[in-house]
């Protein structure tokens, strides 16, 4: 930012916890920068750099390669995505952790700032490691052994890295499939995809499959204060029991409203129209 001249327009889009903003450094934010974020809990990051003015946009797909082809669809889920296995050393003070986080999950309690504190206090580890590292393990890995348990019920298939590791969900692993016109035939085939994020209702995973007109099986971490207007376009877990009875419903609205406006052509329209607009009131 500091090399760049007042006038020029600087888009930065926010995805991830970066060093930068997790240890909340200034950052020289110009009048001209049009700062985009995931979600809000990197909102909070951003704001302890010096941003005051943060945009919400979450993951965006390519509408050339995912879309709804109208196809018969089998009864079965799908998901496409890794275990985070990677991140579980074998230490006692680890396995302990991930042991009572594995237990919080499973009761169906929703993951909050206190009690991250309090896994923090017990465990000494700070709670960014404990969110984004064991709990993000967590509430995959139980989540697609949960649905893998289910297989009597419905098609499980499961595609992505290191499945092969649990033994549960392993007869049921595809292996690797790479993304694009692959991964969009997947979700034209398929009347649900498991969407197991522990806090993004923005996801990637979510427009694709939405955007192929199957339908998400998403885990509920929605927040009170928040209002999603494609709530009732997908289905909602957050128990085994809930799971369950997702795999015999459909949503009361169209799938499609879930990825309304988050093509990628649909976020670079509206990065030209606040530039329009920016410039108009100058």
């Amino acid at each position: 930012n500091t090399l760049s001249n007042k006038d020029t327009f600087i888009v930065s889009w926010w995805q991830d916890p970066m060093p930068e903003i997790i240890e909340g450094t200034p950052i020289l934010w110009r009048e001209r920068d049009l700062i985009y974020s995931n979600d809000s809990k990197l909102d909070e990051y951003l704001k302890k750099t010096g941003a005051t003015k943060i945009s919400r946009q979450g993951f965006c797909y390519n509408e050339d390669i995912f879309n709804n082809k109208h196809e018969s669809r089998g009864k079965k889920v799908i998901i496409i995505a890794s275990s985070y296995i990677g991140s579980i050393h074998d230490t006692p003070q680890i396995k302990k952790l991930v042991a009572e986080l594995i237990a919080h999950f499973e009761s169906g309690e929703a993951m909050t700032d206190e009690i991250l504190d309090r896994f923090s206090k017990s465990s000494g580890f700070n709670k960014e490691t404990i969110f984004y590292d064991f709990w993000h393990f967590v509430v995959r890995e139980i989540s697609v052994q949960w649905l893998c348990e289910l297989a009597d019920n419905i098609e499980v298939e499961v595609y992505g890295r290191y499945w092969e590791k649990n033994s549960v969900v392993k007869p049921f692993f595809k292996g690797e499939i790479p993304h694009g016109p692959k991964v969009a035939k997947l979700y034209n085939s398929a009347l649900y995809t498991l969407v197991p994020h522990p806090f993004d209702l923005g996801s990637q995973r979510l427009a694709e499959a939405s955007s192929c007109g199957s339908i998400p099986i998403v885990y509920d971490c929605r927040q009170p204060s928040q209002n999603i207007p494609w709530e009732n376009s997908c289905l909602w877990y957050r128990t085994k029991e809930d799971l369950r009875s997702c795999i015999s419903k459909l949503p009361t609205k169209p799938v499609e409203q879930i990825c309304e406006g988050k093509s990628y052509s649909s976020f670079a329209r509206r990065i030209l129209d606040e530039i329009d607009k920016a410039i108009a009131n100058q």
